[in-house]
């Protein structure tokens, strides 16, 4: 995988839970803010997630790797996350 420029990356319309904002700061002083839909970073380090066409799909935002104790204690189960037990 290349290095992506902040430049690079789509800037999302609006301001969602599912957007990061990120800030490059120069060593000069200047700086460079822009708002990144999270699935902009997934697209770039291969993750996809496009449930188009599949009925009754829907797209993962987020997969993670839990022990099945942490798992049983989440106080809520996030329905745009695969949880990989180990």
């Amino acid at each position: 995988m290349g290095v992506k420029r902040i430049d690079e990356f789509p800037v999302a319309s609006g301001i969602t839970n599912d957007d990061l904002i990120l800030v490059l700061d120069d060593p000069d002083g200047s700086s460079v803010t822009k708002n990144v839909a999270v699935s902009a970073l997934l697209d770039l380090i291969g993750i996809k997630s496009d449930p188009t066409g599949i009925p009754g799909a829907t797209s993962i935002k987020n997969i993670v790797k839990i022990s099945q104790t942490d798992y049983d204690n989440l106080s809520a189960i996030d329905p745009d996350t695969l949880y990989i037990i180990s």
